[in-house]
């Protein structure tokens, strides 16, 4: 690809050592599938939830009822605020 890119993380953690561990999302991508990306793109952003953002749960979300359990798993816009401030931060040091 060309041009910049940025390759994000966004996370309730960061990433894992070893994709033993499932409780994360995303299952399965650990911290050395990142680094092995490192030289294919411009910049890595990694945004790990903060504890106001677990903690908001799904306020500002807008679900049907039925859908309530499954919002619950998500994080939510508290979350994409911060990942929002992140990715404008790296993309201002890239222009």
């Amino acid at each position: 690809m060309s041009g910049k890119t940025i390759l994000l993380w966004a996370s309730g953690a960061p990433p894992q050592d070893t994709a033993l561990d499932i409780d994360h999302d995303p299952a399965f991508v650990t911290r050395a599938m990142v680094d092995d990306l490192r030289p294919m793109v411009t910049e890595v952003v990694e945004v790990v939830a903060s504890p106001d953002a677990k903690a908001a749960g799904t306020e500002g979300m807008v679900f049907a009822d039925l859908d309530a359990a499954a919002a619950k798993t998500m994080l939510g816009p508290q979350m994409h605020r911060e990942v929002a401030d992140a990715l404008a931060k790296t993309l201002d040091q890239m222009i």
